[in-house]
């Protein structure tokens, strides 16, 4: 059994190294971390105290010029609160590492190389590409295509560009658990632990517009930490719920929908899009990184207007957004038609775990050779 440890500059809460965790490679452990280590945060006052946090530590680093790569330590061998006290290969998240034993590192954007900003800085540069060029950097994992295009563009290096292997957020195809019937009617839902910065302003307002052309004929759930001062825009034909665990959503919330607005303005990723697809949900959502990789044949993709005020409702996107799905809602075999591509891209395509388990096994192997 070959032993991987997940290491990083702060304690992940992403979704992407639960899925790690949570499905495996055949014959890997991931040394140091439990998928119960990732609850997502759902309380509202914690998750905006979470952000002023980081915000300030980032204008403070920019201040007082202290930007720097986000570069580990290796670890030393059989201490007592590592899994079985040993290791094989280093899986950095988002971070590089200093050592001189084998090491692997993913990343979102290129961006997040430097926590608290400062990833372009020349001297910053420098000294990633000195790490990521190291012969103990066995394989730079891009999120996406788009983020891989990013790091090219940036480092020009050649030889970090051979290094680098797209591994896509993976998880299982979902089965859609049989729920009371829904009357006929389509069911359209907005999830975010962001509401500004994932457009949810635009999608309650696209929302309330469908409810009026099309009555009782459609039903509107929104999932987020509604904002206090947007809680006098709500409106009474759209269902409010606060956020929830994500067990809830797999098991209640996705399931019981079936078209997923996602306006999103600020994304290094979108794990959202991925598991919309997973239970069959066509997406509408709005141009931005990665977004059409991501969606591809399962959804439909408005253009992004310039000079978005995510804190304003943008009448150009909410138009886009209320004739997308007015097209999905009077056409039942164009919904089936992408979701059926959401799910072949789940189950056997760029997010399927098949696919990501048999790239990270082969390079963990490789790189102990």
């Amino acid at each position: 059994m070959t032993q991987v440890r997940l290491e990083y500059i702060r304690k992940p809460d992403s979704s992407y190294y639960k899925s790690l965790i949570t499905w495996p490679p055949e014959g890997i452990t991931y040394a140091n971390l439990d998928k119960e280590d990732f609850n997502l945060i759902t309380s509202k006052a914690k998750f905006e105290l979470i952000n002023f946090a980081k915000s300030g530590a980032r204008k403070i680093a920019k201040v007082l010029n202290i930007q720097k790569p986000n570069i580990i330590d290796e670890p030393k061998q059989n201490t007592e609160y590592m899994y079985n006290g040993r290791y094989d290969i280093l899986h950095c998240c988002r971070c590089l590492s200093n050592g001189k034993s084998p090491w692997v590192v993913d990343i979102e954007k290129y961006w997040t190389f430097a926590a608290f900003g400062g990833s372009r800085l020349p001297r910053n540069i420098k000294i990633i590409k000195e790490r990521l060029k190291s012969p103990s950097c066995k394989a730079i994992f891009p999120w996406s295509e788009e983020c891989k295009a990013e790091i090219n563009g940036v480092l020009q290096d050649e030889e970090i560009y051979d290094k680098m292997k797209v591994l896509h957020y993976s998880m299982p195809l979902m089965v859609k658990q049989k729920f009371p019937d829904s009357g006929g009617k389509v069911r359209l839902l907005f999830v975010s632990r962001y509401f500004y910065e994932k457009g949810g302003p635009d999608a309650v307002e696209a929302f309330s517009q469908l409810k009026k052309k099309y009555g009782d004929k459609i039903e509107c759930t929104v999932v987020s930490n509604l904002p206090s001062e947007f809680a006098i825009m709500m409106h009474k034909n759209i269902k409010f719920m606060p956020l929830v665990s994500q067990d809830v959503l797999f098991k209640e919330i996705y399931p019981n929908n079936d078209i997923f607005l996602y306006p999103s303005y600020v994304d290094t990723y979108g794990f959202a899009l991925v598991e919309a697809q997973s239970f069959g949900l066509p997406i509408i959502s709005v141009d931005g990184f990665n977004r059409k990789e991501l969606v591809g044949n399962a959804g439909i993709i408005i253009p992004r207007p310039k000079n978005i005020i995510m804190e304003k409702i943008n009448h150009e996107v909410v138009k886009g957004m209320v004739e997308a799905a007015s097209q999905l809602i009077e056409n039942n075999w164009q919904r089936k038609e992408m979701s059926r591509a959401g799910r072949r891209e789940v189950s056997e395509g760029k997010f399927s775990l098949s696919r990501r388990n048999a790239i990270l096994k082969k390079t963990y192997e490789e790189a102990l050779k």
